[in-house]
C-alpha cells in the first residue's frame, strides 16, 4: 500500500470510527438509561429529567467516548507518522546512495579521457612525438578523447534536463513499424562499421502510437550503442521486432552479446550502472544511455525493461501505449 493511500484510509478511519462509536454508544446508552427506568416512550421533558438524575453516569459515558476518539486519533497518528519518518529516512538514504553513485560515475568517466588527453599532450610537449606522423596520431587521440568528454557532458546535461522535466516533447501519432524501419535503414551502415549487424523482423500490421519521433530515435540509438559496446564476437547481431499487445506496442531489441545476470536486470536503467564491474575500466561510455532511455519513455507514458533472451543475450523491451 502506498503512503498516500495509507494516509487517505487513516484519515477516513479517524473520522468514521469515532462517529460510529459515538452513535453506537449513544444509542445503547439511551436504551439502557431511559428504557431501563421503565419509561416506555419518554417525552423530551422526561428524558431530560432522567439524564439529569444520572448526570455522573452520563458524563462518564461521554468522557469515555471522547477518550476513545482521542486514543484512536493518537494511535493512528503515531503509526502514520512513524511510517512517514521511516519512508523519509529510506528516501534520504536512497538519495545519498544515488548521489554518491552519480559523483563516482561522473568522476570515473571524466577522469579516463582527461588522463589520456593529458598524457598525449605531455608527449607532444616533451618531444616524444618527434615526427609529423606521430604528432598527427597524438592529436588524433586528443581529438577523439575530447569528443568523448563532450559526449559525456552532453549526456549528463540531457539526463538532468529530463530528470527535471525541462525538455519539451513533440508528441505525434506515428506508425511505429514505418518509424522503426526508417531508423534501422538510417543506422545499419553506421553500426555495421562498429561491428553490430542490425536485422529487422518485418511486421506489416499498422500500429500507431503517440510519441516523439526524435526522442524515440534517441532511445533506439542508446540501446544500439549498448549492444555495440558489450558484444563479445567480432560481429555482434541485434534483431528488432514489434507487435501490438493489450493496448500497447511492444518493441523488442535482442542481441547475442554476453547478457547479464537475472539480479542485474532491474538495475540496468540506473544511473552509471554497469552489470559487470570489470567493464567499468574496459568499456567506454557514460553509463547513462539506458537511464536516459528510461526517462524518455517514462515521459511518453511508456516503460522499458530488460530480459535474458533464449540465446543468452540481452533483450531490451519497450512498451508504448497505442493510439486509438
Amino acid at each position: 500500500m502506498t503512503l498516500k493511500r495509507h494516509l487517505f484510509i487513516s484519515n477516513l478511519l479517524i473520522i468514521a470510527v469515532p462517529v460510529i462509536a459515538w452513535i453506537v454508544v449513544t444509542s445503547v446508552f439511551r436504551v439502557v438509561l431511559l428504557y431501563g427506568t421503565g419509561v416506555d416512550f419518554p417525552q423530551p421533558d422526561e428524558e431530560k429529567k432522567i439524564v439529569e438524575e444520572h448526570f455522573v453516569l452520563v458524563t462518564t459515558v461521554w468522557l469515555s467516548v471522547i477518550i476513545l476518539m482521542a486514543a484512536i486519533i493518537f494511535i493512528n497518528n503515531r503509526f502514520v507518522m512513524g511510517k512517514i519518518v521511516r519512508r523519509i529516512k529510506q528516501d534520504h538514504e536512497q538519495y545519498e546512495n544515488d548521489r554518491r553513485t552519480l559523483l563516482a560515475g561522473i568522476s570515473h568517466d571524466l577522469r579516463t579521457p582527461l588522463g589520456a588527453i593529458k598524457a598525449y599532450l605531455e608527449g607532444i610537449e616533451t618531444g616524444v612525438a618527434i615526427t609529423p606522423e606521430k604528432r598527427a596520431a597524438y592529436f588524433s587521440v586528443v581529438k577523439s578523447k575530447t569528443n568523448e568528454l563532450e559526449h559525456i557532458i552532453n549526456q549528463l546535461f540531457l539526463f538532468s534536463k529530463l530528470d527535471m522535466d525541462e525538455y519539451p516533447l513533440n508528441l505525434q501519432v506515428i506508425n511505429i513499424g514505418a518509424a522503426l524501419s526508417e531508423m534501422v535503414e538510417e543506422l545499419e551502415d553506421e553500426y555495421e562499421s562498429k561491428g553490430l549487424a542490425i536485422s529487422i523482423r518485418e511486421n506489416n500490421e499498422k500500429i500507431e502510437v503517440k510519441a516523439d519521433g526524435e526522442w524515440l530515435r534517441n532511445v533506439i540509438v542508446n540501446i544500439l550503442e549498448n549492444s555495440a559496446k558489450y558484444k563479445t564476437a567480432e560481429t555482434g547481431h541485434l534483431q528488432v521486432e514489434w507487435f501490438a499487445k493489450d493496448g500497447f506496442v511492444e518493441i523488442k531489441l535482442t542481441d547475442d552479446g554476453p547478457g547479464v545476470s537475472p539480479e542485474a536486470l532491474p538495475k540496468l536503467f540506473d544511473v552509471f550502472y554497469r552489470a559487470d564491474p570489470a567493464r567499468s575500466s574496459k568499456i567506454k561510455g557514460s553509463g547513462l544511455g539506458l537511464a536516459i532511455a528510461s526517462k524518455i519513455l517514462e515521459r511518453m507514458g511508456g516503460k522499458i525493461y530488460g530480459e535474458i533472451s533464449k540465446q543468452g543475450g540481452l533483450a531490451i523491451v519497450i512498451h508504448l501505449p497505442t493510439h486509438h
